[in-house]
């Protein structure tokens, strides 16, 4: 038998590995601005849920109030502000959350109410309305 001159490699890893400390820093960077952007989107959430709309305020051009009972999550029996900075300056997104909260109150049905930011009561940005 001849021996063979061709030597068989198997990959172990899928991926080339840096050859150079410029691929590295590049790697390094990618792996950071993936963990960075995912806890930007992991702070938004429900920040209420099964509540009852008891009072809406009106606050200006920017901005309104409302109060819920019951319900649960950080905001449950609490006063929260809806912020037209919470849905990227849009006026008529914060116009149809006011409809929508009022809509609420006058029909006496539940609400979740979503935020940009799950920590306080200051930045909800989307109301759902639940069927009684």
């Amino acid at each position: 038998m001849i021996p063979s001159t061709h030597t068989h490699s198997i990959a172990i890893w899928p991926f080339k590995l840096p050859r150079n400390n410029y691929e590295t820093k590049k790697i390094t960077i990618g792996i950071l601005l993936s963990f960075i952007s995912t806890a930007t989107i992991a702070d938004s959430g429900f920040i209420v849920q099964g509540a009852t709309v008891t009072k809406v305020s009106s606050g200006g051009e920017s901005t309104f109030g409302f109060n819920v009972s019951g319900g649960t999550g950080i905001c449950a029996d609490s006063r929260i502000k809806f912020d037209v900075t919470a849905v990227n300056n849009s006026v008529d997104a914060m116009n149809r959350a006011y409809s929508a909260l009022t809509a609420a109150l006058v029909s006496n049905n539940k609400v979740d109410i979503w935020a940009t930011d799950t920590t306080d009561c200051d930045t909800a940005s989307s109301v759902d309305i639940l069927s009684s």
